[in-house]
């Protein structure tokens, strides 16, 4: 899995706005509002702004848009050391996407930067369980591996990834430092000189260099590497400690990740004016970036001016034709432009230049779905589950995809193969009884089981989606008396709260439980999973 910080988190800021929350949403932390009064007076005001904004708008977010949020929330603090508040966001991140490594390395990189070397070990440690070969959280383990004095444990780590990646200098580098501290010179003087060959400007190792040589007796070729000396280090690409702390590993800001961060919050909390002149400072900086060339261009498409990200787009590709991020985010606006041909086309480019890249599976699925090719949809839901097998929402799209195919059946098997590796998994449990309850190839045992099933989910919530699933099972059992009563409830609710489309939503199948009759899908007809919305402009074009 690619970790990817500021492109993903624009994106999904800025499709996913007006999306309904998630129902499966976790019990979440409270963010503490820390004192900044020993701050100096701009970067307290620029904090207190930061915060404003994230609690102004964290009611309109859910899942992975909501996570990355407080992702940009943490890296505010972390900026300024105010490490406490940083990690009970991430925390939250966290509990949103349980399955994404980002969050868990991010909060070991906070709690090394407090001094928690503990914690960041474990931190550590579970993040690479995720994501085996992001090498820079290997880098991290193994650096305090090396402090903590287990040299041999630091070994196999890197000496591991090496077997299988050889294109990278930073592990021959610590390698060779693991070697020169255990006196194995003439080891140590073979790592350096391979880190050396993949990364000619990095000088500071030429330091190391001339201690292995001296070690070794070989004096002549130490003097020569020491004055060969410099302060470039070994590189090593590790976005998502540039989006955290501005800058490589735990090093000083560097313009323009912040620039970049900045752009992406102010994005996230609908603030374009600050994003269009934040993404203008990175752009400065770096004119080629395609990160920030997408983020210009999404910014142009949020404000109305979709013409002009277009051509900006179509003119970054002339000169990057295979970059996946560019790819992704013309089809996004091609979208908007209401030219589904171009935007499919331009999703499938941008799966093919990295079958990874989920966003792109989402998006064209959803194309798919909204323009009745629910069959071609299944497999790019499918293997967005593959993906992330612990986001919700993917399984839903796909059994939503295989319901309106007329492959029920299919959807019925796919979850229960998910819960027979993960029978306490609540949010496939919903969606293994709406399933159940509305395919007509469903045995009564697996009518019965939904049921027993979608009680105990309701006695533990009686959230609307909770209640509908309840309701769809005990229609689907004959008690439709229980059943519209159960629906009822759920549709007060939404009275309740003055929510206008899940009003239109909950009626339909109140409507069709009063005349006893049972649904064919397991949402209503006009639920974004069957129908997703056109992603539009977020404001009118100037």
């Amino acid at each position: 899995m690619r970790l990817r910080l500021a492109p993903l988190l624009v994106l999904a800021a800025v499709l996913a706005a007006g999306s309904p929350p998630s129902s499966a949403q976790p019990v979440l932390r409270t963010v503490a509002s820390p004192d900044l009064s020993r701050l100096p007076p701009g970067q307290a005001a620029w904090l207190r702004e930061t915060r404003a904004s994230f609690d102004r708008t964290r009611g309109e977010l859910a899942g992975e848009p909501l996570a990355q949020a407080y992702a940009v929330l943490a890296s505010a603090y972390t900026r300024v050391g105010l490490y406490d508040p940083a990690l009970t966001a991430l925390w939250n991140a966290e509990q949103l996407v349980p399955d994404d490594p980002r969050w868990i390395y991010a909060q070991g990189l906070v709690a090394h930067a407090r001094g928690d070397g503990a914690t960041a070990k474990t931190q550590f440690q579970r993040a690479l369980a995720i994501a085996p070969d992001y090498l820079p959280l290997r880098a991290a383990l193994a650096g305090l591996q090396i402090q903590a004095g287990d040299l041999d444990g630091a070994r196999k780590l890197l000496a591991d990834h090496v077997a299988k990646h050889t294109d990278q200098p930073l592990p021959y580098a610590l390698l060779g430092d693991i070697a020169l501290r255990q006196k194995r010179y003439a080891e140590a003087v073979t790592q350096y000189r391979q880190a050396l060959k993949l990364d000619p400007p990095a000088t500071r190792l030429y330091r190391s260099l001339a201690e292995a040589y001296q070690g070794a007796g070989n004096a002549a070729a130490a003097a020569e590497a020491r004055a060969k000396a410099g302060d470039v280090p070994v590189r090593l690409n590790d976005p998502l400690a540039q989006g955290l702390f501005g800058g490589p590993g735990l090093e000083a800001v560097e313009p323009f990740a912040l620039d970049m961060s900045s752009a992406v919050f102010f994005v996230s909390t609908g603030r374009y004016a600050a994003a269009r002149e934040s993404a203008d400072a990175a752009l400065g900086r770096k004119p080629g970036d395609a990160g920030a060339i997408a983020m210009r261009a999404r910014i142009d498409a949020a404000e109305g001016r979709v013409d002009a990200a277009r051509q900006r787009i179509a003119q970054a590709l002339s000169a990057q034709p295979d970059d996946p991020l560019l790819l992704l985010t013309q089809g996004a606006i091609q979208e908007m432009a209401v030219d589904d041909v171009g935007a499919q086309t331009a999703f499938q480019k941008a799966i093919a230049a990295d079958p990874s890249q989920s966003e792109a599976r989402l998006r064209l699925g959803q194309l798919l779905m909204r323009t009745g090719r629910p069959g071609d949809a299944i497999a790019q839901f499918r293997a967005l589950t593959e993906l992330h097998p612990n986001d919700g929402e993917g399984w839903a799209q796909l059994l939503a995809a295989e319901a309106a195919a007329g492959r029920c059946a299919d959807g019925l098997r796919d979850m229960n193969q998910v819960l027979a590796g993960r029978p306490d998994y609540g949010f496939v449990i919903q969606l293994s009884v709406r399933a159940a309850s509305t395919c007509r190839g469903a045995t009564a045992e697996q009518r019965r089981k939904a049921l027993a099933d979608a009680e105990k989910l309701y006695r533990i919530s009686s959230a609307g989606e909770v209640a509908e699933a309840y309701a769809l099972a005990l229609a689907a059992n004959g008690k439709w008396k229980e059943a519209e009563e159960t629906q009822a409830a759920a549709l007060f609710g939404a009275v309740s709260s003055r929510d206008t489309t899940r009003q239109a939503l909950y009626r339909e199948f109140y409507d069709r439980f009063k005349a006893k009759q049972l649904p064919e899908l397991p949402w209503p007809s006009q639920h974004p999973l069957f129908k997703p919305e056109r992603p539009t402009p977020a404001v009118a074009a100037p």
